[in-house]
């Protein structure tokens, strides 16, 4: 059974060559896949609403999305930023479906009711399909659709929709500026404008340009409004962050013909005017170069993901700009939905919590015809808990109760191991034994069950478990806990399973990461991954209080947050002034570290780890498109982070878009590649005012002529701020000595960039936004 379905949605964020299409998980709108989407089309008349010819859709539920992109492929594809996938109950009456693009409160207005020939006569002009003046039927009302997926279908109640008013005299009009991009709506005290929810706000209608404004028109059913009533116009950005008229008091409800203009914040101020007041901060020039196509640029974490639901998200996944996908442990564990119930194993012989065996080949196919990798998560360091610290402590002492938990141990984790396989003297890490040496034999928290690291049964079951993970389709591994095993351990184990690995290295001791480090090598070649903690947190830091929160010598600001970590009482060490003097380093391990701003653990424990518990995911995707906007290094994201951040989703699709050019780039050059990053500080200290990230590479420029400093590939600029415009005229990291104005487009952007790193017009950026330019050569 099915139905034959009309999707329209309203969206102004093309540019010429570039095209809206839907696409989703039934095989009529492409099965997630970029490259078969289904494609709407408009005109003149129609712009900016565009549609679909009626398809038929089988009936049931439907996940949907739109996206742009360009025929000729020289841009990556823009999914909308909306939160998870828009979905509509499809049943045997045809239906159309009402969108606008980015809205931010997933709603989609679709009429369920309707029918094709109903469509027809009221054609395709507007996004609300009923014309002023015409009578209301059953039939020809809308639903707003709310797409949360604890709503029903059945829960839904028919809401009249905007239809604008007969003609444009005797209007009330808000104009905007031109660059405010979103859907404005009008905000205020009571049920008709919202209760102060923007989200529930009427909408306004967008009427077109007049002169360096957009007017909008105030929606027709507010003509009933009480005289009096308080209100503010808002602006739902594609961020999904509302901006709201912060510079003014509540307007009042009047009820007669206006003309409103938005109050806009004024734009956040720096220090000093001027690009050659920027902070540079160096990115790495002392590391070794590697080719960056060596490593995965970007990792989607699938944490706690069933196989069968990576498999029917693989294409989607891989079309973000993601290179790989990260599962959670594959073995037998112990019982329960507890995310932390796949790190305690119970036999690595069988594939078992999040699917079969077979669904594992299943997933790891699908992701391979994505032209994914897929890392499986190994946790080799310990099994399961079999008693807790305190009973282990009291067994010291009493040799009757060692017995028993010893062979508890056994009657749990046997017959494939006994007590003999684990690691005996009995030791608890506890405090500072966590970064001790004795962290490679202790047992964390004094009840993991700590495996006999390197014993030959040890290492044969470990062996046998990546061999079985390789022949399912697994292609990378990741060692959990890795400090906490012995650097040659790992490496033996890289050396037999072949493919790419890295380590978690809970640590921001440089030190204990180089341990693994230098002392491991991938089969290729190349340095053992670990994941760069220290880095992650000097970029809160930087970004939510200010560069000089980080200005300090490295090891001495180390082992303060060591001391604080531990509880212990500490000052901070005294200042490097490094800001002063314009120029600070951020600690970048290596070239191809794991970067993150947040990850499975600091988000899912209560232990501090270093200040990054509690980094909220609105802050945090500033890092995390700041990790995307360089050359170098591997991204690790959390599913729930991508589905939240358009600006992450920015940030992948320029990454993708960054490393396919790189690879046009011959070997040497590409080794020359660099990561500039200028920041420029806000007047009030804080926050910075804005975060400039360029790639460049030793090569000519557009015009064949050598670049004094390099070409420029591409450059992203980052706003931190949560509630702070911010104008951004150039860089110094944009300059190139000798080259001629150069116009770069991206999406809905424009600018024109002049060779001494200013742009002809400013660029404004409104809270926690991004803007990402893709340059080439």
């Amino acid at each position: 059974m099915s139905a034959h379905v009309i999707f329209r949605v309203r969206c102004q964020n093309t540019q010429p060559g570039e095209k809206v299409y839907v696409v989703g998980g039934a095989p009529k709108l492409g099965s997630w896949s970029p490259e078969a989407a289904v494609p709407l089309t408009t005109n003149a008349q129609e712009f900016p609403l565009w549609s679909t010819q009626p398809l038929p859709i089988a009936a049931g539920k439907v996940e949907y999305k739109f996206i742009v992109k360009r025929d000729d492929k020289k841009a990556p594809v823009r999914w909308e930023g909306v939160e998870g996938n828009r979905q509509l109950m499809v049943d045997a009456k045809d239906a159309e479906v009402y969108a606008v693009w980015g809205d931010p409160n997933e709603r989609v207005v679709g009429n369920v009711e309707a029918s094709l020939s109903a469509t027809a006569s009221h054609g395709a002009s507007s996004i609300y399909p009923e014309e002023e003046g015409q009578p209301d039927s059953p039939g020809s009302l809308p639903l707003y659709v709310d797409l949360h997926e604890t709503s029903s279908p059945d829960s839904l109640q028919p809401v009249r929709p905007y239809r604008g008013p007969a003609s444009l005299d005797c209007l009330q009009l808000l104009k905007v500026p031109c660059d405010m991009k979103g859907q404005m709506v009008i905000c205020g005290e009571g049920e008709e404008l919202g209760s102060w929810n923007p989200y529930m706000a009427p909408a306004l209608k967008h009427v077109g340009p007049s002169g360096d404004r957009e007017v909008w028109a105030l929606p027709g059913v507010l003509v009933d409004l009480t005289p009096g009533m308080a209100f503010k116009f808002v602006c739902l950005g594609h961020n999904g962050i509302p901006r709201w008229e912060e510079n003014r008091p509540n307007r009042f409800w009047t009820g007669e013909e206006a003309s409103y203009l938005f109050d806009l914040p004024s734009p956040r101020k720096g220090k000093e005017e001027g690009m050659n007041e920027e902070l540079e901060v160096v990115w790495g020039n002392w590391l070794v170069d590697i080719d960056p196509l060596e490593f995965p640029g970007a990792i989607f974490h699938a944490f706690n993901w069933k196989f069968c639901d990576v498999q029917k998200k693989a294409a989607m996944v891989a079309a973000l700009g993601f290179d790989a996908v990260q599962l959670s442990p594959a073995q037998r564990s112990i019982e329960g939905d507890q995310w932390w119930t796949r790190y305690q194993p119970v036999k690595y012989e069988e594939i078992h919590g999040l699917g079969s065996e077979q669904d594992l080949r299943n997933c790891c196919k699908a992701c391979e015809k994505a032209g994914l990798l897929v890392f499986g998560d190994l946790v080799f360091n310990h099994m399961q808990v079999v008693a807790s610290c305190e009973e282990w402590r009291k067994a010291q002492q009493d040799d009757g109760v060692m017995e028993i938990l010893q062979r508890r141990l056994s009657q749990k984790l046997g017959p494939t191991f006994d007590r003999d396989d684990f690691q005996w003297p009995w030791y608890p890490l506890e405090g500072d034994d966590w970064d001790s040496d004795k962290r490679m034999e202790g047992w964390g928290c004094g009840e993991w069950s700590e495996l006999k690291g390197g014993a030959p049964k040890v290492v044969a079951v470990h062996n046998a478990h990546m061999a079985k993970l390789k022949s399912c389709g697994i292609s990378g591994f990741r060692f959990d806990a890795a400090k906490h095993m012995r650097p040659q351990h790992i490496a033996d184990y890289v050396d037999k399973a072949d493919v790419y690995a890295y380590g978690e290295v809970l640590s921001i001791d440089p030190t204990m990461q180089q341990e693994y480090t230098e002392g491991v090598h991938l089969t290729t070649g190349e340095q053992f991954p670990t994941t760069d903690f220290l880095l992650s947190v000097w970029m809160r830091k930087f970004i939510e209080v200010g560069p000089a929160a980080v200005d300090f010598d490295n090891t001495e600001w180390v082992k303060h947050l060591r001391e604080i970590e531990m509880k212990r009482p500490s000052e901070l060490p005294e200042r490097a002034y490094n800001v002063e003097n314009g120029q600070m380093s951020a600690p970048v391990l290596s070239r191809n570290s794991i970067r993150f701003a947040r990850n499975h653990d600091t988000v899912s424990n209560e232990v501090p780890f270093y200040g990054l518990t509690g980094w909220t995911q609105a802050s945090a995707q500033v890092a995390a498109a700041w990790l995307l906007a360089t050359h170098d290094g591997s991204v690790l994201l959390l599913a729930d982070d991508v589905k939240k951040s358009r600006m992450i989703k920015e940030a992948l699709a320029y990454r993708k878009a960054l490393r396919k050019f790189i690879e046009s780039l011959t070997q040497e050059q590409r080794q020359t590649i660099r990561t500039e990053v200028r920041v420029r500080e806000a007047e009030d200290g804080g926050r910075p005012l804005s975060i400039c990230i360029a790639c460049r590479v030793e090569a000519g420029g557009p015009d064949g002529k050598e670049i004094d400093g390099g070409a420029l590939l591409g450059f992203c600029v980052l706003n931190p701020h949560p509630a702070g415009p911010v104008e951004f005229s150039g860089s110094n990291c944009l300059q190139q000595e000798g080259a001629s104005d150069r116009t770069i487009a991206t999406g809905d952007q424009k600018v024109v960039l002049h060779g001494d790193g200013t742009l002809q017009e400013p660029l404004r950026l409104a809270p926690y936004e991004g803007a990402f330019f893709l340059a080439g050569l």
